[in-house]
This record gives C-alpha cells, sequence and structure tokens, in this order.
C-alpha cells in the first residue's frame, strides 16, 4: 500500500486513500510488483509440509490483517496485513494462531498459500470444520511506490498437518479490490464494495456478488430498492435479518484537477425473501445514540440481532491542514429496534477502567460470548503508529476490558514535518561577552507521543524509549553523547517519558499545571 508523502491526520481508509495518492506511478512499476510476486509463489511452492510452531512472543505490529475467530476451535486466527514505519513497507502471508485456552501464539505453516497482502475481505464458514475465506487485497512494494491488486479466492481448510490452502478459480467471482468487505450469510459468502486505483483512474464499488457455500458458485446479486453508493471500508455485519451496512469512504471529483474525501454516515440492510428468492435492499434507521460518522471503524456481529463498532477517525479540514480525531467509543446496533446505544463498561472497579485507547482500523471477532480486539492505527502529529495489542471482554456483562497482549515499542522512521516548522528563537542559549556563542543545537520535536488511554507510566516509558533516546541524541554532539553513555542516556530519557505522560494525563484530566 502506498506509503510515501504521508499527510497529517489522514484518518480516511488507509487501503484506498493512500493508494489514490500513487495516479502517478508508472506501469513499470506493475511489473516488478508481479515479478515480486511470483518469486513469492515460486519459493512457497517448493515447500509441502505443513509445521506448527510455537511463538515466544506475539506476533508483530501489523494492519489490514484477517482476525478472526475459529468456528470450532478455541483459536484465534490472524493472516496477513502490513507493517509500515515510515519508510518502508513489509508484507505479510503468515497464519498466527492465538490459542484463547492456553493463551499462546503459535505460527501455523500451511504451504501453497496467497501471496502477502492487506486490504483483503475475509469471513469465516463453518463448512469442513471451519474455513477461512480470503479474496483479493493488494500488495504494495517495499518503498510504497506501486502497488498491485489482487482478485484471487482462497480457502484455508483447518485439520492438524493436514490442513491445506486452496485456490478457488470460478467465473463470476469479484474482480480485483481492496478495502471490501465480506460476511457469513445462510451458507454463503456475501461480498460488498471496495475500490480499484489504476494509473488513470480509480473506481469505489456498489456491487454486491454471492458464493454459494453448496453449489461453489458465484452470483451477482441483483438487489430490488435503494443500494448505497459505490465506497470501501464500510461497517459490514450479519444478522438475522439481513446483512447490516453502514459508513464507508469514497472519492468523488471535486474539480478537474481535484477529488474530495467523503465519509459516509448513512445505513443499509440488504435482505433476503427465502419465499421469493429475492434480495432487496432497504434504508436502515439509525435511532438511539448513533456513532458520529468515522473512518477506519471496526464492526463484527455479536448475536443475531446485534453488531458492535469501535473506534474510528474523524477528519477536520481546516484549509490545508487535517487535523483528526481518533474515537475509543464502542456502540451496539440492534437490528429489532433499528437503534444505536453506547456500550458502557459497568465495572466501578479501579482496575476495570483499563480500556482500549483511541484508534482507527482495528480487528474484532467474538468467540464463546468474549469480544476480542486487536490492534489497529494511532496517529499522532505526522507520526502514524501501527498496534499489535489485544484486549477481550464479555459482550453481555460487558464487566470489564481485560488487556491480554501489550503493545510493544513502536518505531517511526518517517519525518516530522511539524518539526522543520518550529520557530528559531525557542532554543536560542544565552552567553556570555566575553564567551564564545556555543555552536547551534539541532530543535526539540514539539509533536512528542502521548499515552494511550489506560496506558500505565511503566507501559509509556516503555513504548517510547526509543522516541526520547533520539530526541536527546538530537540536541547533543558527538563528544556529549559519547561522554554521556548508553545507561545515563536510557535514564534521562525515562525521566523525560515520566514527565511527559504525567503531564500528558493531567491536560486529559483537566488538571492545572
Amino acid at each position: 500500500m502506498g506509503k510515501k508523502d504521508k499527510k497529517k491526520g489522514k484518518g480516511a481508509e488507509k487501503a484506498q486513500a493512500k493508494a489514490l495518492k500513487k495516479a502517478s506511478k508508472k506501469e513499470e512499476g506493475l511489473d516488478e510488483l508481479e515479478a515480486l510476486i511470483k518469486t513469492y509463489q515460486e519459493q512457497d511452492a517448493k515447500a509441502n509440509t505443513v509445521a506448527e510452531t510455537a511463538m515466544e512472543q506475539p506476533p508483530s505490529q501489523r494492519s489490514h490483517c484477517t482476525f478472526v475467530a475459529h468456528c470450532e476451535k478455541d483459536l484465534l486466527v490472524l493472516f496477513g496485513g502490513e507493517y509500515f514505519d515510515g519508510k518502508s513497507t513489509e508484507m505479510f502471508n503468515e497464519v498466527i494462531l492465538y490459542n484463547i485456552k492456553k493463551d499462546s501464539w503459535s505460527k501455523l505453516f500451511v504451504p501453497h498459500g496467497p501471496a502477502p497482502r492487506s486490504g483483503h475481505a475475509s469471513a469465516v464458514s463453518p463448512q469442513g470444520g471451519g474455513q477461512i475465506w480470503i479474496h483479493g487485497g493488494e500488495f504494495s512494494s517495499k518503498n510504497g511506490e506501486q502497488f498491485y491488486h489482487y482478485k484471487d479466492f482462497w480457502c484455508l481448510s483447518f485439520d492438524g498437518k493436514k490442513s491445506k490452502w486452496e485456490e478457488v478459480k470460478l467465473k463470476g467471482a469479484p474482480s480485483a479490490r481492496s478495502g471490501h468487505r465480506m460476511v457469513y450469510f445462510q451458507k454463503q459468502l456475501i461480498v460488498f464494495g471496495g475500490f480499484h486505483e489504476s494509473v488513470k483512474n480509480y473506481v469505489y464499488f456498489s456491487d454486491v456478488l454471492s458464493f454459494d457455500l453448496i453449489a461453489k458458485t458465484w452470483t451477482t446479486v441483483k438487489a430490488a430498492g435503494q443500494a448505497p453508493s459505490g465506497r470501501s471500508g464500510v461497517q459490514m455485519g450479519a444478522v438475522n435479518s439481513g446483512i447490516f451496512i453502514c459508513g464507508g469512504f469514497s472519492k468523488l471529483k471535486a474539480s478537474k484537477d481535484a477529488d474530495k474525501g467523503q465519509i459516509h454516515s448513512d445505513a443499509f440492510m440488504l435482505t433476503f425473501d427465502t419465499a421469493k428468492k429475492a434480495w432487496k435492499w432497504e434504508k436502515a434507521k439509525q435511532g438511539g445514540e448513533k456513532p458520529e460518522a468515522r473512518s477506519g471503524t471496526a464492526m463484527t456481529s455479536v448475536s443475531d440481532h446485534r453488531v458492535v463498532a469501535f473506534g474510528g477517525a474523524d477528519d477536520e479540514d481546516n484549509d490545508d491542514d487535517l487535523a483528526s480525531e481518533f474515537s475509543d467509543q464502542m456502540h451496539f446496533y440492534d437490528s429489532k429496534t433499528n437503534r444505536w446505544f453506547v456500550a458502557n463498561v459497568n465495572s466501578k472497579d479501579a482496575d476495570a477502567q483499563r480500556r482500549p485507547g483511541p484508534r482507527m482500523n482495528a480487528q474484532m471477532t467474538v468467540k464463546g460470548g468474549q469480544l476480542y480486539l486487536y490492534g489497529g492505527i494511532l496517529e499522532q502529529g505526522e507520526r502514524s503508529y501501527t498496534l499489535n495489542d489485544l484486549w477481550t471482554i464479555d459482550v453481555k456483562k460487558l464487566d470489564k476490558w481485560k488487556q491480554l497482549v501489550v503493545c510493544e515499542g513502536m518505531d517511526w522512521q518517517g519525518s516530522d514535518d511539524e518539526a522543520e516548522s518550529e520557530s528559531e528563537n525557542e532554543s536560542e542559549d544565552e552567553s556570555s561577552d566575553d564567551e564564545p556563542a556555543p555552536a547551534p543545537r539541532k530543535k526539540l520535536k514539539p509533536s512528542h507521543p502521548d499515552p494511550f488511554h489506560a496506558e500505565l507510566e511503566p507501559e509509556f516509558q516503555q513504548r517510547t524509549k526509543g522516541y526520547w533516546m533520539e530526541l536527546l541524541l538530537d540536541t547533543m554532539d558527538e563528544e556529549e553523547a559519547e561522554k554521556a553513555g548508553d545507561e545515563e542516556l536510557q535514564t534521562q530519557a525515562e525521566d523525560l517519558a515520566s514527565k511527559w505522560y504525567k503531564k500528558s494525563v493531567k491536560a486529559r484530566i483537566g488538571v492545572a499545571e
């Protein structure tokens, strides 16, 4: 996925908003990507043995991945995704398992599978003891200059050492795209939306396709009623009455040479009349405490008539400057009453106040009455951090969030444009008339990382230690840095992190300095 020239607060769905900035890429770049993908496939073709390997640590950060619960086993499955550190993009095609009962991670190598990708659509079906289906997505070059849309369709079947990937090649499948959604509904897989961008133009899809899991056939759904406009990154969940679709993102032509992003807030229900064997679109009523329109909001089904939505980002466009406000709110939508309501955690226990912080593009799934929330993206100034924390909460009791994985320290290699505009007057050094003026020092970066919601001070120190170390080194010459030594620098970095943590927390709760 394209990552170069990243703009501040870009809260739109990452899979396509970044891609749209790459319209100037050359066709030969696609040839290079196709050759690289072919190399992955050739290497994978040499392996023939399924192997599961225990992991000592949780998986590294990644976004726009698959994160689903196995139908029968107490497993959460992670597949694919990408990681961007400000300079380069890493793509994944690993299958990683989280054993709920053992609280352990393992890597499942299944040969002859999909090439690395992100922004794909995925769903789980109960057939064959539990299968995971993958469609499309995209592959990005390491520098983010080119990317390639997939249109392949895969099935992962779990059966111990007999587990296998199978590419399902059938007529009528969805075209190449990213940012689309897929859900399981009445022995079918329903695919909606997404986008495709090429050198000359882009398109946002509004088509609906159904894959019959029994007949193994694709059908383009022709539904009566008013359908949603073309969009990607929608919130989508299956309930007894149909498929609930809300929000999403698209680009519109504002002028001949300019496009404008649009975050949608409308909602629809796609229903199926079993007697008439006919599909129908209906505008979904949104009563109650409707959440604000945001991009990158996660959604999953929690019962036969409820879906849950978490997070997202709301862009505020002030002239040429975009400022995003990230959300940590969670809402339920009830398809029986057509109402939204806020999911408030009930416990008054001090420890129970810990909860996932603001983010967009998180992954959610439900297993055994527990909601699991994984990762996401949080922007702070010019920096875009990919998270890898894992949380769980009982969807009925809503009594307490439990953190299963703490987010590891995050590294950002990109530039901070704000630092270049800092006033020179902020770091003037006083000197006597008799002493030579000291050599000018590099400016301190004004946009420091803030603590996540409910993040403890030691966790913040550990997560941001690298940032504060870099900050200190930026203000020192080589002699000063060597004299200080690594141990002293680490102590100073922890002290800076502690001071900033306390200041940020006070500001958040409105305590005066």
